[in-house]
């Protein structure tokens, strides 16, 4: 059979086309296996810019003693995509201590400093200016997609290193085994298919200083979050009536963790809960579903792994719902769930915790949920991100571009 005669153009068309059609048929255009925390519930579509992506927390490259923060929201962001001035990101940053409460590891926290970022207009009417003020008093701000060299000349006066604008999404993940695994109980042979290749995000990145947010001497254990909050109760996206759209701790708490097929969705209820209301909210159905859900990864290797004590441990750590970092230790290789693995297992944590950028943070997920890594490593095949990320600020490379890379995400914002 002779194989027809296409031009350059349309083999690379084709080689795009074809694993996207196949993820989408696969999936049955599902959200619940897009991507770590990206439309973790369908009414974020409404609010886009609120819908929080993926949080990192590290020690800055260029300063160890430093804490960079990078949040990101608006999943599949065209080129046109900005910041909102109607949205408010929230970030609580508590200084933490591991103690022991009911049998298991819990955060006490001892100190909180929170940080309000808004996007408001320059002076022109037009511009953006991202503003970010602490409780504390310290304040920055930064121009929309203005590199961080300019926006330090231009802004002299900032306490603390400030970026927002367009930047290349850097998850990465196989949506079809992570699908097939999470929500089907079987896992397929790993292959390198990136849906996020290709996509870009908005990025909030930041350099703080936890000496100067908490008037200490020496460095200690913080616990982050981030929250999108509506601005005004009459915000005409989907929350109407909700202050809280979205808010995220540790990655994947919510498509993989609390999302179980043919159950209650638990997912909207959980993203709307203030990190001020968390003391005050029955949280026994979030910690239940986690102990289900773990219950269920466990039985894929037909060998049990998790007690009935450490997946009720698991349940009340993991529904505290922090990104946890200790800055007294070194960070080796990856870094995510580090501190949460070795609690639950009654150890001192070695490693720094945290979120870097280039963490495999699935196959670290998948691995102590299925066996809590006593056996093989269980890998989706994607390991790295699509870009290399840069070791200095704002840590995130340029936006993509391209026609192949517009297609599929202009594709994907009709579909998922």
């Amino acid at each position: 059979m002779t194989k027809p005669n296409l031009s350059p153009l349309a083999r690379q068309l084709l080689s795009l086309m074809l694993p996207l059609s196949l993820f989408l048929l696969c999936t049955h255009a599902s959200i619940n296996v897009f991507a770590s925390d990206h439309l973790d519930h369908i009414v974020n579509k409404n609010d886009a810019v609120a819908d929080l992506t993926d949080f990192y927390v590290f020690p800055a490259p260029e300063n160890p003693k430093l804490l960079a923060v990078i949040i990101n929201s608006y999943p599949l962001v065209s080129s046109k995509g900005h910041f909102s001035d109607q949205i408010t990101f929230r970030l609580v940053i508590n200084k933490a201590e591991l103690i022991q409460q009911d049998g298991g590891p819990a955060l006490k926290q001892l100190k909180t400093v929170v940080i309000n970022c808004n996007a408001e207009h320059g002076d022109d009417g037009d511009h953006l200016i991202m503003q970010c003020r602490d409780s504390q008093g310290m304040h920055a701000q930064a121009a929309f997609n203005v590199d961080s060299e300019s926006n330090q000349q231009q802004f002299t006066n900032n306490d603390f290193p400030l970026y927002a604008g367009r930047r290349a999404d850097l998850f990465f993940f196989n949506p079809l085994w992570i699908d097939s695994a999470s929500n089907k109980g079987r896992i397929l042979k790993p292959r390198d298919f990136n849906i996020i290749k290709g996509l870009n995000v908005l990025s909030i990145a930041m350099q703080l200083d936890p000496l100067k947010l908490f008037g200490d001497e020496t460095l200690g254990m913080y616990a982050l979050s981030v929250e999108s909050v509506a601005n005004d109760p009459n915000y005409s996206g989907q929350h109407r009536n909700a202050r809280t759209i979205d808010r995220l701790g540790r990655a994947e708490m919510t498509n993989v963790t609390l999302f179980k097929e043919n159950a209650k969705d638990l997912r909207p209820g959980f993203n709307q809960i203030s990190t001020i209301d968390y003391a005050h909210t029955d949280m026994s159905e979030y910690r239940q579903r986690i102990v289900d859900k773990i219950t269920d990864l466990d039985a894929i290797d037909k060998q049990r792994d998790w007690s009935d004590l450490q997946l009720q441990n698991a349940a009340k750590l993991f529904v505290d719902d922090y990104l946890t970092i200790d800055m007294r230790i070194p960070c080796t290789g990856e870094t995510f769930l580090s501190l949460e693995m070795a609690w639950l297992k009654g150890e001192q944590h070695q490693n720094c915790g945290g979120r870097s950028i280039d963490d495999d943070i699935m196959d670290v997920l998948f691995t102590f949920y299925i066996n809590q890594n006593t056996g093989q490593r269980y890998r989706d095949g994607s390991d790295h991100p699509q870009l290399a990320p840069s070791q200095e600020f704002p840590y995130f490379p340029a936006p993509t571009t391209g026609i192949f890379n517009w297609l599929k995400a202009s594709i994907l914002r009709l579909f998922i």
